[in-house]
């Protein structure tokens, strides 16, 4: 890790415009990572909406029968809040993993600072 802070703050000094190939090699494998990262995520971000839109279409539906909530019905309600939330959180890694990918370089220095 010294080692390449090292070879960075060269290459900042020099002013070249060219970087150094060890950082380039270390910018490609976190693009990878991150490509690879948001496209998983955002997969699972509609898996999640589209398991949250029936659970909660199940919910409103069985709820307009009865006025009493049974077991099943907290149970599609805790589903529910669950994969609101975690569709949220998928949607927020998707968006960090694809502004890192898109913008590796400021992203990569930032990280070694």
């Amino acid at each position: 890790m010294d080692n390449l802070r090292h070879t960075i703050s060269e290459w900042i000094i020099s002013g070249h415009e060219r970087m150094p190939p060890v950082l380039t090699e270390h910018i490609h494998e976190k693009v990878g990572f991150l490509a690879t990262k948001a496209t998983i995520c955002g997969i699972l971000l509609m898996i999640f909406v589209v398991l949250s839109k029936v659970i909660w279409t199940t919910l409103i539906k069985s709820t307009r029968v009865s006025s009493k909530w049974s077991f099943k019905e907290k149970l599609y309600f805790v589903f529910g809040i669950t994969t609101v939330f975690l569709s949220l959180l998928m949607m927020v890694i998707v968006v960090a993993c694809t502004q890192g990918a898109f913008a590796p370089i400021t992203l990569y220095l930032t990280s070694l600072m």
